[in-house]
């Protein structure tokens, strides 16, 4: 199970080959709870880009871009 959270690897530093992902996906404005966080493999974060002003980004785009990425791993 991988869960994005700011505090996460970089997500294109994870590959999990042909392994099944479960990716968790927290509330915009909570995160992933701790109860749920003590049962990740690994935590998994979007890098921002050294301009960027936003804090995160919306919970479904950041979906998005992760099943993306894992979808081609």
């Amino acid at each position: 199970m991988i869960g994005a959270a700011s505090d996460g690897k970089p997500y294109h530093e994870l590959n999990p080959g042909s392994k099944k992902v479960i990716l968790i996906i927290g509330s915009e404005s909570h995160g992933i709870t701790g109860e749920v966080i003590s049962l990740l493999d690994n935590k998994c974060g979007i890098p921002k880009s050294e301009i960027s002003k936003a804090e995160s980004l919306n919970a479904s785009v950041a979906c998005a871009v992760l099943l993306s990425h894992f979808q081609k791993a």
